[in-house]
């Protein structure tokens, strides 16, 4: 029975030393970072649309992060069925869907 605690106590003081810890304050550090990141997103003139004459908007501070997990954009070859316009057409998900009509 004491071998067992021993064991026991041992293998907690490893887990807990082993463990990650992270202060607050590098989390808040990290969160501020994200949000001037965001918006030096927002004031980049290489992001302005000027069809809609639109600068890109961060409404997470995440956006830098998932900006870098895009795997796929669908287009074809050359561009001469498109005209390399890329329209939002349709949402869905699993409990609805979402049509867009164009403004005219």
């Amino acid at each position: 029975m004491n071998y067992v605690r021993s064991v026991f106590i041992i293998l907690n003081h490893v887990s807990f030393f082993h463990s990650n810890f992270v202060p607050i304050s590098l989390l808040v550090t990290l969160e501020m970072v994200k949000f001037f990141q965001g918006s030096f997103m927002e004031c980049d003139l290489n992001i302005f649309d000027k069809d809609q004459s639109f600068f890109c908007r961060a409404q997470s501070t995440n956006i830098n992060e998932e900006l870098g997990q895009v795997e796929y954009i669908f287009s074809d070859k050359t561009g001469t069925l498109t005209c390399n316009i890329m329209e939002f057409k349709k949402f869905s998900t699993s409990i609805a869907s979402f049509d867009v009509t164009p403004i005219e």
